[in-house]
C-alpha cells in the first residue's frame, strides 16, 4: 500500500501497489492529507495526518480512517517514512515538523504519542525507512 495523490483529489489518496510490477490502483480517496504511512504484520495500515499530526488508522478495503490520538508533532509536507520493527512490534517514524526538526521517533500505536529518540537535522527528510526482521511472511505470488 502506499499514500499519493490520485485524479486531482484534495486529500490523500489510498493506493494497492503490485509488488511484482510496481504498478498502483486507487483503492479509496481518504479524508485528509496524510504524510506517511507504515503496516504492521497484522494488516493493519497506520497514517499521521498533515493538519494536527494525529495518528490514524486506515481500513485496506473501504478507506475508511479512524484516530488513534496525537504524536504531540505538528508535520510538515516534507518527505516522511514510517516503519514497524517487526521484531519488537515498535513503529518508527522518521519525520519533519513545521519547525524544520528531523527527527527519529516512536509512535505508540494504543495512543498515538511519539516518543523523540533521535534528531536527523534541519530538513532532514528520510525517503524509505526500512527495519530488517528476523521471520517475514512469503509474499503471495511465492507460496
Amino acid at each position: 500500500y502506499a499514500l499519493g495523490r490520485y485524479g486531482g483529489n484534495n486529500f490523500s489518496t489510498l493506493l494497492a501497489v503490485d509488488l511484482r510490477n510496481g504498478g498502483v490502483t486507487p483503492v479509496a480517496d481518504l479524508d485528509r492529507i496524510y504524510v506517511t504511512l507504515a503496516c504492521s504484520y497484522e494488516g493493519q495500515l497506520y497514517a499521521i495526518d498533515l493538519e494536527e499530526g494525529n495518528l490514524y488508522t486506515i481500513n485496506k478495503v473501504s478507506g475508511h480512517t479512524k484516530p488513534v490520538g496525537n504524536t504531540f508533532e505538528l508535520p510538515e509536507a516534507y518527505v516522511q517514512s514510517m516503519e514497524f520493527d517487526h521484531n519488537t512490534n515498535t513503529l518508527y517514524w522518521a519525520g519533519n515538523n513545521i519547525y524544520e526538526e528531523g527527527f527519529l521517533a516512536t509512535v505508540d500505536t494504543e495512543t498515538g504519542e511519539s516518543f523523540r529518540t533521535g534528531y536527523l537535522g534541519n530538513d532532514a527528510q528520510v525517503v524509505g525507512l526500512y527495519i530488517p526482521s528476523a521471520g517475514t511472511n512469503s509474499l503471495p505470488w511465492e507460496k
